[in-house]
Order: structure tokens, then sequence, then C-alpha cells
């Protein structure tokens, strides 16, 4: 019986899971990541948690990492989202735990995992946008995860949208996670709604009827829906997938996206393609990471 160490780490989270080929996430441990206190601690913390879910058990591991990541030598070059820059992740993790780890950014993993336990046929291409703390990007194709030369491939939440927007966390203006990520709909709700109100509360006012709530959640689906035509032009995908937090948002973001991506999309290309929500939700990197463990194990 094939099982890997999943673990998926996040801007505000650590989820740890137990994944078994055919049965996906049988245990699971979730912390908060703590960026703040240094990469060291986190390890240890990530150590201490791996510990109760092995039990003893050696798996092989893998990590869905935010940021940017040389899967090579295990290195997280850029993570601006946790303010960690050249950390030798993949080295501390193998200090704290028994199997071998592998590591890859974590929206690349979370499309991989989207593909890896979809039924037959598997969708490729597959295009996965990960809305969290940031917008992150990944694509499966010729069923393998497409990670660039350099390993930046599909960092779609730094494609500029508006060039003399917001500044984003990786010093330039107008990228589109400072449109659409979790981070920009608390910051939208806290403007329209209060200090302290978070994205989810801006659904529940569009949903009550607050006219600026929608708008805004249609001008997070507005961008959206500008990269993801592009991506179907250039990609021609079977499936475009969202995940993470902002998916309550459902329709208020959705329906505006399949809008704007139709209209700036090349129409041969749109047509057939299905955009859509995560079948796995917010698990989607964690069974992601899970699944690049065990191809880990069965090559390894």
């Amino acid at each position: 019986m094939s099982e890997a160490l999943g673990i998926d780490v996040g801007g505000t989270k650590v989820a740890l899971g137990r994944v078994r080929d055919g049965a996906g996430v049988v245990a699971r441990r979730v912390i908060p990541t703590r960026a703040e206190e240094g990469a060291q601690r986190v390890v240890e913390r990530i150590g201490e948690a791996a510990a109760e879910l092995l039990a003893g058990d050696r798996l092989p591991v893998g990590v869905a990492m935010t940021g940017a990541v040389d899967a090579g030598s295990g290195r997280v070059t850029f993570a601006p989202n946790l303010g960690w820059s050249d950390v030798p992740l993949a080295a501390m993790l193998q200090a704290v735990l028994p199997g071998p780890v592998r590591i890859e950014n974590d929206a690349t993993l979370a499309a991989w995992g989207e593909y890896y336990w979809s039924e037959a046929p598997r969708p490729d291409p597959l295009v996965m946008l990960t809305l969290g703390t940031g917008v992150g990007g990944g694509i499966v194709t010729g069923g393998r995860p497409l990670v660039g030369a350099k390993g930046h491939a599909a960092e779609v939440g730094h494609v500029i949208v508006e060039p003399e927007g917001r500044l984003c966390g990786c010093g330039r203006r107008g990228c589109l996670e400072t449109l659409a990520s979790g981070t920009a709909l608390d910051r939208a709700a806290q403007s329209l709604l209060g200090p302290g109100a978070r994205a989810r509360e801006l659904v529940a006012a569009a949903e009550a009827g607050h006219v600026d709530a929608r708008e805004e959640l249609a001008r997070a689906g507005w961008a959206l829906g500008r990269v993801v035509g592009d991506l179907i032009t250039i990609l021609d995908p079977a499936r475009v997938v969202l995940t993470g937090g902002v998916t309550p948002a459902g329709e208020w973001i959705m329906a505006p996206l399949r809008e704007e991506a139709q209209r700036r999309a090349l129409p041969v290309a749109f047509v057939g393609t299905v955009i859509d929500w995560s079948h796995f939700g917010l698990d989607a990197g964690l069974l992601g990471a899970g699944a690049w463990g065990l191809v880990a194990g069965d090559t390894g």
C-alpha cells in the first residue's frame, strides 16, 4: 500500500497529511505558519506535527511551498508572503523528517493534485489558480507539472493587470494578486464594512444585496478573467481550476471571470474549456504534495 506524507506550507497555516494512493488523505494535522518566528522554528514545529502523523513510519515526503522554489536544490528562493529569501527548506526538513523530502511550489502541486486524483480521463493541459494570501498558478501538461527553466513557471499572481495599480509584495504594481487574492478581498471588506472585516463577510454582504460588495467581487473576477483568457489562448487547456480561501465567493467571482475570459481569449481556444472550482477544494495542495511524495517513493 503506497503512502506518503504531504506538507502544504501557506502564508498563514501549514497542513500535513498522510496520503494513501487510492484513498487520498487518511490523517491530517494543521498548524499555524508563524513565519515571523523564522524558518528554523517553523521547520521544528512541522517536524513535531509530522512525528504525530508518522508514528515511527518512514514515508517519502512531498512539500508544497508558497513562493518561488528551486526544486533541484530544495531552496525557497523568494517567498514574499512569508518574508523568506534563499532558505534551504528541503535540507532543513530532511533533518527533522525520516523519509526523503521533495519540494515544489504550492500552486504547481495543487495543479498536480487536481490532475493526479482526477477520474479518467485526466484533464490535460490543466491550469490551476490558487487564491489565498497571494495568487499562485500551476500548469500540468503532457502528464507532468510545468516548472520552467528556472522553476518559476505559472507565477500568474504576478501578471500585471493594472500597470499603475496597488504596490505588490514582489515590488511591482498592479499584479493580479493585488486585486484577486484573499488578502486583497480582506482589504476591500475592511474598506467597505469596517476594521476587522474579512473576505467571507464581503461575500455575505454581496449575498445580502450590498452593491459595492458585489462590485468588489466582480472586479476580482474581471482581473482573474483577463489572465485566464490569455492562458486559454496560450495553452488551450482542457480545464482551468480555481481553489483557495475565496472559494465561498462562488459565482460572484466565477461569473465575471468566465465573461472576461471569453471576451479576452481566442474564441476557438475558449470553446470547450471548462472553468470551475477545484473538485478537492482546499485539499488540492495537500493532495498534490502527497502525490509528489508518492511519485518520489515509486521512482526512488
